[in-house]
């Protein structure tokens, strides 16, 4: 499933597309669980609508001890697996739709971006950044202009049931509205991390808050291990 030609391009991109790597077995168990998600949200939830007879965007964190579906889709489905060999370290987010997702409303990553360093990150409702609280210059702002110019190759693709994209968390990221009035755009996003991975203090409120994942005081071993590289 993951040869190296692909952890390749996972290094140097920064994301990959796999086709049909979840079978029909997982893409209903996930689209149970997000209906659940729907009819029971957490109280991180946030719901976004730009105003009258327009669609509305949804999304909420860390349901995946609290939803059955999903902590089964964690544990077992080959999603571990799959980012555990394509980053063997570091983090990387698997971005599962169950849903068909054409070009215009799929994922957009700025090729190689992960490279780049640390930015600030932004708000879906206002696009504006996270306020840093201290050392205000001590993160960039995305270059908005100039990926919106051109200058940076994107990296998207049209998205069926059964695919994903893996990226690395520091890929920078993005997606249009969902522009259809007929068609969902439903997707289950997981994040994974490596053994090297550890918590870091970052000067803004982060997103999801550190008590929706860690007891107090947060650790890194708070967390559980899914899949382990046989050697």
């Amino acid at each position: 499933m993951i040869t190296p030609e692909l952890k390749e391009r996972f290094q140097e991109d920064g994301a990959v597309v796999l086709r049909s790597v979840f079978s029909d077995y997982w893409i209903e168990m996930v689209q149970r669980g997000i209906e659940k998600n729907l009819e029971k949200p957490s109280k991180y939830a946030e719901w976004l609508n730009t105003g009258e007879n327009t669609g509305t965007y949804f999304n909420d964190y860390c349901n995946w001890k609290k939803i059955p579906e999903f902590q089964e889709f964690v544990e077992h489905s080959p999603a571990a697996e799959i980012a555990g060999n394509l980053m063997e370290c570091e983090v990387c987010s698997i971005w599962m739709p169950v849903d068909p997702i054409p070009l215009d409303s799929t994922l957009r990553l700025v090729r190689g971006s992960h490279q780049w360093g640390w930015f600030k990150p932004r708000k879906f409702a206002t696009e504006n950044d996270y306020l840093p609280q201290i050392l205000p210059d001590s993160y960039d702002s995305i270059p908005v202009e100039e990926i919106d110019s051109g200058k940076h190759y994107i990296l998207e693709w049209s998205i069926e049931p059964g695919d994903c994209v893996v990226f690395h968390m520091r890929t920078i990221h993005g997606a249009a509205g969902n522009s259809s009035s007929t068609h969902q755009r439903r997707v289950l996003a997981t994040r994974w991390l490596g053994d090297d991975a550890s918590l870091a203090v970052r000067p803004w409120e982060v997103s999801p808050p550190l008590e929706a994942v860690f007891e107090n005081p947060p650790s890194i071993e708070q967390l559980p291990t899914i899949w382990r590289l046989q050697k």
